[in-house]
């Protein structure tokens, strides 16, 4: 029997959209990454619309327009130009950015903001994305409960100043990401 569970489905949707996004990195084949479009903007569509709005978490809100935002930013999309794609992918960032500064979760705020420096620096934009890496980090650097957060996104950091032979401010990252690790 179908329950129509609104946040049952946004979970299946986003169950299929998963599926596919792991087929698609393994064959590398256009129709499963169509899949991947599809499903993804079907959990948005889901958790955007007004009629499901009580019932839908403002996280999952959240993680829908990050999902989307990132494959765009990912993944080539055939319909759309690169610059296109980012311009879309920096919509549904901010859109989710947006949401998310209306709850209190610092690390939802923090997936955000690395989801937008992943954009800018796909651009080519570093100091922008320098700037939201490190609003990731100031975003959890407080928290005692999300370790593996602050790990990811000490790995993040290190990561991009490594890239741009930044050594002290890379060390710097790779000696929190060991704090972080013990």
């Amino acid at each position: 029997e179908k329950t129509n569970n609104p946040i049952n489905m946004v979970a299946s949707y986003s169950a299929v959209m998963y599926m596919y996004y792991n087929r698609y990195m393994k064959s590398h084949l256009q129709t499963d990454l169509d899949e991947v479009y599809h499903y993804a903007k079907l959990t948005l569509e889901y958790t955007i619309n007004d009629k499901y709005k009580k019932y839908m978490p403002i996280k999952a809100k959240v993680l829908a327009y990050n999902n989307l935002a990132s494959m765009l930013n990912s993944y080539p999309n055939k319909s759309m130009s690169d610059t296109e794609r980012y311009q879309l992918a920096e919509q549904y960032i901010e859109k989710s950015i947006e949401i998310s500064k209306t709850v209190k979760i610092p690390e939802l705020l923090a997936s955000c903001y690395t989801t937008y420096a992943e954009i800018q620096e796909s651009k080519g934009d570093l100091s922008q994305a320098e700037i939201y890496y490190l609003k990731a980090y100031d975003e959890i650097k407080n928290s005692v409960l999300d370790i593996k957060t602050k790990k990811e996104i000490s790995q993040l950091l290190a990561s991009f100043y490594g890239k741009r032979n930044n050594i002290n401010e890379e060390l710097k990252y790779y000696k929190l990401l060991l704090e972080y690790t013990k």
